[in-house]
């Protein structure tokens, strides 16, 4: 991550320990082995994979002659969406909530994504 922010890595990772606190999570239980389970993954996603890991992926397809399309994409998303069983009917389709961008720390590396795009050289004439 230092590579992407330099001085501020450090502080932005500060930022999202101190959001770990599991009232912070959209839980849909209160089962404290729920609670638990959120829990162990976000300190996973911020002790082990924060540093180590790419956090950020650009995709370049070329999708016609001259013409290339980047799509951006987040690794490691702190937040975190829901499956919900609706019916008893297994033949039923499930409700998904995806919750996209709940944590704070997922839309800043959406926007963070937006400007290494914005700033690389592929987008100019060579």
């Amino acid at each position: 991550m230092s590579t992407l922010f330099g001085p501020n890595a450090s502080g932005f990772k500060q930022q999202i320990q101190k959001a770990a606190d599991p009232s912070a999570f959209i839980i849909p239980s209160s089962d404290p082995s729920v609670v638990e389970g959120y829990t162990v993954i976000y300190n996973l996603l911020v002790n082990e994979l924060y540093d180590g890991e790419a956090q950020l992926e650009l995709l370049m397809t070329l999708t016609s002659p001259g013409t290339v399309a980047i799509q951006a994409a987040i690794q490691h998303p702190f937040s975190q969406g829901r499956l919900y069983i609706n019916s008893s009917d297994p033949f039923q389709p499930v409700v998904i909530d995806p919750q996209y961008y709940s944590h704070f720390a997922g839309k800043f590396f959406f926007q963070f994504n937006f400007y290494i795009v914005n700033k690389s050289p592929c987008l100019y004439d060579v």
